[in-house]
């Protein structure tokens, strides 16, 4: 497919970084509070070669593990890749218990994010096993189940405040990334993560339900990347 300029849009994929080869205990972590882009994040992993997982609670209860007080690399081993919750509220921990990996602060208009938040957990969820883990990493993260405008903002701000004071001096440990406003996501990441720049519009997912594509292993990564491939085309068009 030919761009507007006359350059050729591929479709292949992106080969991850230097980091990547620096064994399986290096991974890709998405500090982003949910509804900061964290689909779109997971996507754009896969659409790199990354097996990955968005929301770890949806793959065998995993997220359960880190609650419990887990974090070692036998858990991870699934994924290279883990976005939404609870994965941004252990930044510190996942940073101790795998050296090496790398993580992205996902990040938008606060204003936009509550809002966006407040309409997310409007939606009615029937009482099951399932509903009460998602409560219990919704305290785990917020401080409270129950939606409240002040105190998201409040852990908004002091998490963002945290993951930058806890990575100061590391800029090759932490990206910020805006993925509402920053036109050129695509190598603000690929910079990061030393990956081929992509000639793809970078992901823009806002349905956080992604059914069976929420988790991806290496040996699912040929069949579900074309399905997210596909779905990322659908939303916005080369």
């Amino acid at each position: 497919m030919i761009d507007s300029d006359g350059a050729e849009r591929t479709n292949r994929p992106i080969p991850p970084g230097s980091w990547y080869a620096g064994g399986q205990d290096a991974k890709l972590f998405g500090l982003g509070l949910s509804r900061t882009g964290t689909t779109s994040l997971h996507a754009a992993a896969v659409l790199m070669g990354m097996s990955a997982v968005h929301y770890p609670l949806c793959y065998r209860g995993l997220a359960l593990h880190w609650l419990d007080g887990d974090f070692s690399p036998t858990r991870t081993a699934p994924f290279r890749c883990y976005t939404d919750l609870p994965t941004p509220c252990f930044f510190r921990e996942l940073d101790r218990s795998h050296p090496g990996s790398k993580f992205v602060l996902t990040v938008r208009d606060e204003a936009d994010w509550v809002d966006s938040v407040q309409r997310l957990y409007a939606r009615p969820q029937r009482p099951s096993a399932r509903a009460s883990l998602r409560h219990r990493i919704r305290a785990a993260c917020y401080g409270s189940v129950e939606f409240d405008r002040a105190r998201y903002l409040d852990v908004y701000r002091r998490h963002e405040d945290s993951v930058r004071m806890y990575f100061t001096g590391r800029p090759d440990a932490l990206l910020i990334l805006d993925v509402t406003s920053d036109s050129n996501a695509w190598d603000l990441v690929a910079g990061f993560l030393g990956a081929d720049v992509a000639t793809r519009p970078f992901p823009h997912l806002r349905n956080p339900d992604l059914g069976s594509l929420s988790w991806i292993l290496d040996a699912e990564l040929p069949a579900k990347s074309e399905r997210i491939r596909a779905l990322v085309e659908v939303i916005d068009p080369l």
